[in-house]
């Protein structure tokens, strides 16, 4: 008896359901102390001074939104698990 293969899509015939791990932030984990890093660095002043020459408005929100798409592409999960995890 061979098993069923449930069709979806082109994922090599078989149906694959994403389960997101929870961000628990562990200050002694280096992927959190790196990512601790590069977060400070984007949210420094001399940052927020080049937005705003850019154009780049209201800056603290683009601040906000640069974040969330960092930690997003860090841990390779969406931008809305990202939002809703940090609500």
């Amino acid at each position: 008896m061979k098993p069923k293969k449930l069709y979806w899509g082109s994922h090599n015939g078989f149906m694959v359901k994403k389960t997101d791990t929870p961000l628990i932030i562990d200050e002694k984990d280096s992927k959190w102390v790196l990512l601790g890093k590069i977060i400070s660095a984007v949210s420094s002043r001399r940052v927020k001074q080049e937005m705003a020459k850019q154009g780049v408005g209201p800056v603290n929100m683009a601040g906000v939104m640069l974040r969330i798409v960092l930690i997003a592409m860090f841990f390779s999960v969406d931008i809305s698990y990202v939002v809703k995890e940090l609500s």
